[in-house]
């Protein structure tokens, strides 16, 4: 799996077939769930639409394999929950480029006579 850096880049990283992300538990006693929110242009979230992911808490770290997403760039943020309904605010957004197409194939070709 391909952790991508908790940083924003100017540059996507790029993932393949399976790729993650990963980010830090939250130190609040009360955090009931992590939501994972996805967007195609920078800032581009909308917290009023159900995340994509929710990933249940107690964790030290979470991780989340992005599975067939459409082939893209995508802008993720990640935001805790508490038993209460409460959001945290965005976390640091992370840019990623999706890619599942393979190469096309290389031609290859005897030759002779050459040194």
């Amino acid at each position: 799996m391909l952790l991508v850096p908790a940083l924003a880049v100017a540059q996507p990283a790029i993932l393949g077939p399976k790729g993650g992300v990963e980010w830090d538990a939250s130190t609040a006693t009360d955090i009931k769930d992590y939501e994972l929110w996805g967007a195609v242009t920078s800032g581009g979230h909308d917290f009023a639409v159900p995340a994509f992911a929710i990933i249940p808490h107690p964790l030290v770290s979470a991780t989340f394999t992005l599975t067939e997403p459409v082939d893209g760039e995508y802008f993720i943020v990640v935001t805790a929950r508490d038993h209460a309904g409460n959001r945290s605010g965005p976390s640091n957004e992370i840019h990623i480029k999706y890619d599942s197409t393979a190469p096309e194939p290389v031609q290859i070709r005897l030759i002779f006579g050459k040194e």
